[in-house]
């Protein structure tokens, strides 16, 4: 369903964007989610980036410590024990959730698969299909890492970290005895009946042209700010839609906690629903007081502000726009994705709003079109929803 002031907001955010596709969907008390496409058909999926850490990894640790499998207050080092390393062993799930275990940011932990020689050539020919003994080793080399990082900043400290989602998801896997693609597909996804939300494994990965592509190279050209930490010196050019934008996660199969999900916007639109019925009391997925737990601030006082897992929309320079920023007691909760991706969650309007975009094609540094679209958007569809 889509309604003409819908079509033409997302279709000014192409251009705004200057993205090759984008797709939009609010679903607004849990009546029929609305929608609209451009440069792709309505119900293609997006690599939705770092939003794979709430759809998937935040949201499989709800269900999980709803279900008393594992509580916010484990230890990691306790399902993960090698994670005890340089000086971790008291880091817990709640900290990971927070980003305030003191772990970095991020980094090319995908270099020590691209210099081996037996898994070099996953990089250098990823429309080539490869052992999975090969593939092993290399999410081996990638999460030997992970657990033999040392922590960078004092414990406490909010530093947004890929490590610590990539740790979370080896423990989801570790706790429920299947590996992360398995999990959400067979038991997470379809309780949110969400069937078509997924990861594309590597291993499986067939030519899909109609899935909007990220990049052109593998690895992929550095991130603003990343230029110093590694080159791409590989002059082959290939789209390979379909395969996960993330070096880190592409690694580890396109399957890991920090990104690799696929999704439509309507499908990331009705997720963040789910979660709000949750919030009122359904009881499907979990308990709504370890939900609310999740979602509220965690630490007051410490900046940036976030929940367990969520970032929240606060400031007058978030990217969820004005009106969702207001000062309430509920608030506003969701996450970014790096390819262009957002999901946004309004208790108090009982909205969740998805905008999804490839916008880091055909270039990484394609970043302020989306920066001034994003905030226009959410205060244009609200005042829209506000005045029907």
């Amino acid at each position: 369903m889509t309604t003409d002031w819908l079509h033409t907001l997302t279709k000014a955010g192409q251009a705004a964007c200057n993205t090759t596709a984008i797709s939009a969907a609010f679903c607004v008390s849990s009546t029929a989610t609305q929608s609209s496409t451009f440069g792709v058909p309505d119900d293609t999926p997006f690599d939705v980036a770092s939003l794979t850490k709430i759809l998937c990894t935040t949201a499989s640790l709800y269900h999980l410590v709803s279900n008393h499998a594992v509580s916010l207050e484990d230890r990691v080092a306790k399902y993960l024990p090698k994670f005890a390393q340089n000086g971790k062993k008291e880091v817990t799930i709640r900290a990971l959730l927070g980003h305030r275990s003191g772990l970095p940011a991020w980094a090319p932990l995908f270099q020590a698969v691209l210099h081996h020689p037996t898994t070099r050539p996953l990089f250098e020919d990823p429309e080539r299909p490869h052992t999975d003994e090969v593939r092993a080793l290399a999410k081996r080399l990638i999460l030997d890492q992970v657990m033999a990082t040392s922590l960078q900043h004092k414990a406490g400290t909010r530093i947004y970290s890929d490590f610590g989602f990539m740790a979370l998801g080896a423990l989801i896997e570790t706790v429920t005895n299947c590996s992360l693609d398995e999990w959400v597909q067979k038991t997470l996804f379809p309780l949110f009946s969400l069937p078509q939300m997924r990861f594309r494994p590597i291993s499986k990965w067939t030519p899909s042209p109609t899935i909007p592509p990220t990049g052109w190279t593998r690895p992929r050209e550095p991130a603003p700010g990343q230029e110093h930490l590694y080159q791409v010196t590989t002059p082959k050019r290939q789209q390979c839609p379909g395969q996960v934008d993330d070096d880190n996660a592409f690694a580890l199969n396109g399957i890991a906690g920090h990104a690799g999900l696929f999704a439509t916007a309507a499908d990331v639109a009705s997720f963040g629903d789910v979660l709000l019925r949750e919030l009122d009391g359904q009881r499907h997925i979990g308990t709504p007081e370890v939900l609310k737990e999740m979602v509220s601030v965690d630490l007051v006082g410490q900046s940036p502000e976030r929940g367990l897992g969520f970032d929240h929309a606060t400031g007058p320079g978030s990217t969820a726009g004005s009106a969702m920023t207001e000062q309430s007691a509920n608030p506003t909760f969701g996450h970014l994705g790096f390819t262009g991706c957002s999901l946004w969650i309004n208790p108090e309007r009982h909205l969740s709003v998805a905008l999804l975009t490839n916008r880091v094609f055909p270039t990484r540094t394609n970043v302020h079109g989306i920066k001034a679209f994003r905030p226009h958007f959410h205060d244009t569809l609200i005042a829209h929803i506000e005045s029907s």
